[in-house]
């Protein structure tokens, strides 16, 4: 992967704007969720992805919040998942 350096400023708000370069190399376009994650003191931004936070899946994920797909919501109505853990 090659890598891409440029520099942003945050605005008065705190809001950090992305260089458009960036933004196009990494398939971003306005509107789109960002991971921010500090790491060893640095910020890392990531494209975010949902994915269910119990199993993983992006597949068949259940709103409002999108974080849990359906196979793991049906387990936990069901009693399974208190059960049983984390055991898929």
């Amino acid at each position: 992967m090659s890598e891409l350096s440029r520099m942003a400023k945050v605005n008065e708000n705190g809001v950090l704007e992305v260089p458009k370069e960036v933004m196009d190399k990494l398939g971003l376009k306005a509107g789109d969720k960002v991971s921010i994650v500090e790491r060893s003191g640095h910020i890392v931004i990531e494209k975010h992805i949902d994915h269910c936070v119990l199993c993983g899946s992006t597949e068949n994920l259940v709103p409002p919040l999108y974080c849990v797909c359906d196979k793991c919501m049906a387990k936990i109505k069901d009693g399974r998942l208190m059960t049983t853990g984390m055991d898929f």
